[in-house]
């Protein structure tokens, strides 16, 4: 039956490609911060409504489910797209540019809307052929912690869901390859903040005060000491001060200085660890200055992690549809993704499109960066690749 429908499925998808494209400009010319995606969120719901047969809840803002639901016993399948832009102002030389300034899409997450919309489009189109229920997230806010999607799960976005999917366009894949890695795929995320208190006073008379920014000083120090020392050298970790702040005239030492950083691990044991040892960095440092010292750890995303036989079953999927030859490994990296939430109470696999765009003078810029675009000629790829994945799972069902 997944061959016939897969024979469908291309061709349904050639035939959207110019609906696609324009969906994708649509997104990448109105982008929005996190939180705030009340026009991408209306235009989803607009695009949901009109697909027959795809009931659609805002369960949070700007958060919005759509549900096809056939009617027929099967298996209940969830996928995932994050809506969010970054607070980044975009190269003006790019064919389509982010209208809005100061904001644009460069994580790809205008490609991740389109994707699943187009996906939802054509499954609704196939719907007498499908059984069991079908579940299209559009999540707010990825990339501000702790996301988005721990709001989409309180209001009840996965009751009733066995499986959720995610996919991530990359630059490390051409359009039309595929990666997917089992096991740790994304860092956990804790961010800190430590305040360091004293007695303020003349820099002349540095005895008569508690010298606050000796002692941040002494406390970065300490807090970059704590990886290579506190931390399994086989583990992966990452303790990165990014801030520091204190003062604001030359002659006098200030009564408080502030430092910030983050926390990656691809390790509950090590995130932990981490955690533990800079509150007894704190209080070594409260005893060595006379310093009063408040630590604050806020935690963020967890360790998103791909369980092993899913992972493969994913790995199966996509190489019977699209060959062998392109799909790949890829190893865990130190950023993190909140798809992890989704993970906590219910089974699923997040997996990589190929996206890659080089410049024509070989230059590949990253996401996060203002000159980043998503090479479009990946996004029909990435809707078969929805496509096979959730029919899949659904004929898996069906099979037993």
């Amino acid at each position: 039956m997944r061959r016939r429908m897969g024979k469908e499925i291309r061709e349904k998808v050639y035939a959207a490609e110019e609906e696609l494209a324009q969906w994708f400009h649509h997104l990448h010319e109105y982008p929005e911060l996190g939180f705030e995606e009340r026009k991408t969120s209306a235009f989803v719901a607009e695009r949901l409504e009109s697909f027959p047969g795809v009931n659609v809840k805002r369960l949070t803002p700007t958060g919005v489910l759509g549900i096809l639901d056939t009617g027929r016993k099967g298996r209940c399948v969830a996928f995932r797209a994050d809506m969010d832009a970054l607070p980044i102002e975009e190269n003006d030389t790019h064919r389509v540019c982010s209208k809005h300034r100061g904001v644009m899409h460069a994580c790809g997450h205008d490609g991740h809307t389109a994707s699943l919309l187009m996906a939802a489009k054509i499954l609704s189109e196939m719907r007498e052929k499908l059984r069991g229920e079908i579940r299209f997230l559009f999540q707010p806010s990825e990339e501000i912690q702790p996301g988005g999607a721990k709001g989409m799960v309180e209001q009840g976005a996965l009751e009733g869901v066995e499986y959720i999917f995610g996919l991530h366009y990359s630059i490390d894949e051409y359009p039309g390859q595929f990666s997917v890695h089992a096991g740790a795929n994304f860092a956990s995320n804790d961010k800190f903040d430590i305040t360091i208190e004293g007695k303020e006073g003349h820099a002349a008379f540095p005895h008569l005060v508690n010298d606050t920014v000796l002692a941040a000083v002494r406390m970065a120090e300490a807090l970059n000491t704590l990886v290579p020392r506190c931390v399994d050298p086989a583990s992966s970790a990452v303790l990165s001060v990014t801030k520091i702040h204190g003062g604001n005239t030359y002659n006098s030492l200030p009564d408080k200085v502030m430092i910030g950083g983050t926390i990656r691990t691809l390790d509950i044991e090590s995130r932990e660890v981490l955690k533990e040892r800079i509150s007894d960095s704190a209080e070594g440092l409260e005893k060595a200055t006379g310093c009063r010292v408040n630590v604050k750890i806020e935690e963020g995303c967890t360790l998103l992690s791909n369980e092993q036989e899913l992972a493969g079953k994913i790995k199966r999927i996509l190489k019977d549809a699209f060959g062998e030859e392109n799909v790949f490994e890829h190893p865990p990296v130190m950023g993190c993704e909140d798809f992890s939430e989704y993970l906590k109470t219910t089974k699923g696999i997040y997996f990589r499109a190929g996206a890659r765009t080089v410049e024509e003078d070989g230059t590949v810029f990253p996401t996060h960066n203002s000159g980043f675009r998503l090479n479009e000629k990946g996004l029909p790829y990435g809707v078969m690749a929805i496509l096979e994945v959730i029919l899949a799972f659904i004929e898996m069902e069906a099979e037993k």
